[in-house]
């Protein structure tokens, strides 16, 4: 089996082109001299300062968009579509006590979130180098990856910035902000299955930009808060 395995590896090699045989030997070297550099402890996490930016510079930099018609968006949503309005905060309380639609299937948490563990088994993806994490083997032994990602797409964030929007209840701003700072501190960077596709950090970052411009003048994102989400982004 070795050899049928390295034969048609070889085969494999000889179809390349040598631009395709040199971008894969790039991406493997530097996969290898990631992975070896964490080991060592060499891996600092691209870490920015970001001591001493505020609210207000945030803003003028226009890091947090904010839009003028927010306001007057959320009044006609309200007197003209109540029943959409009544929608948006009911999935927001769902989502305020951990309940959640995943790919169609309901899950809740009735403790603390595992943002690694497949919400239907509750089996735990390892936390290690996200290099080192095979992905495409875990539906044996660590439960489903699509059901992780769903969840860690983080795009229920953004009906709770929009029950925030349409009621002014600073809860659903609140709730934004633990989840996204409870994340931030059970998945180092680099570490673990949610940093293993790029697409996947593509959307959760897009989640939080998104759902940061809806609660961006609540008092729940404070300059402290900010700073941790932005250094969270930048990596």
């Amino acid at each position: 089996s070795y050899l049928l395995i390295l034969t048609m590896s070889f085969s494999k090699l000889l179809r390349m082109s040598s631009e395709e045989f040199l971008y894969r030997s790039k991406t493997v070297i530097g996969r290898w001299h990631e992975e070896a550099r964490f080991k060592l402890g060499l891996f600092a996490g691209d870490g920015i300062s970001l001591s001493g930016v505020s609210v207000e510079e945030a803003e003028s930099n226009q890091l947090w968009p904010c839009s003028s018609d927010y306001t007057s968006v959320a009044q006609k949503l309200c007197s003209k579509h109540p029943a959409y309005v009544g929608e948006i905060r009911e999935a927001a309380d769902g989502i305020c006590n951990r309940q959640f639609i995943l790919l169609g299937v309901p899950v809740h948490y009735t403790s603390e979130i595992s943002w690694i563990a497949d919400p239907l088994s509750r089996k735990d993806w390892p936390m290690r180098f996200h290099t080192g994490i095979k992905i495409f083997d875990g539906d044996r032994e660590h439960g489903d990856v699509k059901y992780v990602w769903e969840l860690n797409r983080h795009q229920f964030l953004t009906t709770l910035g929009k029950a925030y929007r349409l009621s002014g209840d600073d809860r659903y701003a609140l709730a934004v902000v633990e989840l996204m700072e409870h994340w931030i501190r059970a998945n180092p960077y680099k570490v673990g299955v949610n940093w293993t596709s790029a697409l996947e950090v593509a959307i959760r970052s897009l989640s939080w930009c998104q759902v940061l411009e809806l609660i961006h003048d609540s008092s729940a994102l404070d300059s402290d808060k900010r700073q941790i989400i932005l250094r969270s982004l930048y990596q």
